[in-house]
């Protein structure tokens, strides 16, 4: 990808992730990344086309850092808490309002979004609650398609603006994934997920 595009794209993802995406103008963008609007629509056609080349760019470079996280592993549980790891280095700052603003003003955009979560995240949690229940640390009598239904909807809840108590989103994100697993571990499960979670805890305090 060209230098300059890739500047461009990767500038106004950052930008829609800390202060959403209606609030900002083409004329935001290009005075925060210094350069002219000229240069700006000699990539994009308008904020619209510039919202999906950014957001279709930010969800392939997600789907390659997922991989990383889902790994072939005897522990399913830390591979949750990586989950966790990984959103909070990627969306833990992000604005609540952002996603609301994809799918209420660019629809298309929002679109990928979801597509996202069906192609990268929905089979990676059905493999890892399998994996969970062969090793016996999720309960053995789950409906692994329904678990994961809700783990989706969790993800959705995450970005609910109407959520009190939280002042970023990792956090909140946070709170979501342990709901999860306390609900899905069995009482192996819930040894394993009380240590990872104490160690992990640790390395929160010096994420935030």
């Amino acid at each position: 990808m060209d230098e300059v595009k890739k500047k461009i794209l990767t500038g106004a993802i950052e930008m829609y992730m800390k202060y959403g995406v209606k609030s900002l103008t083409m004329d935001d963008i290009a005075r925060e990344l210094a350069i002219s609007k000229k240069t700006l629509y000699l990539y994009v056609v308008d904020k619209d086309d510039l919202v999906n080349q950014a957001v279709l760019m930010h969800l392939n470079s997600e789907e390659m850092e997922c991989n990383n996280v889902f790994v072939q592993s005897a522990n399913p549980i830390g591979e949750m808490i990586d989950l966790i790891k990984w959103q909070f280095k990627n969306n833990g700052r992000m604005n609540q309002s952002a996603l609301f603003d994809l799918k209420k003003y660019h629809p298309e955009s929002f679109k990928e979004f979801l597509a996202f979560k069906d192609r990268v995240i929905k089979p990676r949690l059905m493999s890892n609650i399998r994996k969970g229940i062969e090793v016996e640390v999720y309960h053995a009598n789950l409906n692994v398609e329904f678990t994961v239904q809700v783990y989706m909807h969790l993800i959705d809840f995450s970005f609910n603006q109407n959520v009190s108590g939280f002042n970023n989103i990792g956090k909140l994100m946070f709170e979501l994934v342990k709901y999860h697993l306390f609900s899905v571990t069995s009482n192996k499960g819930r040894k394993v997920l009380e240590k990872e979670l104490e160690k992990f805890n640790t390395e929160l305090q010096q994420i935030l």
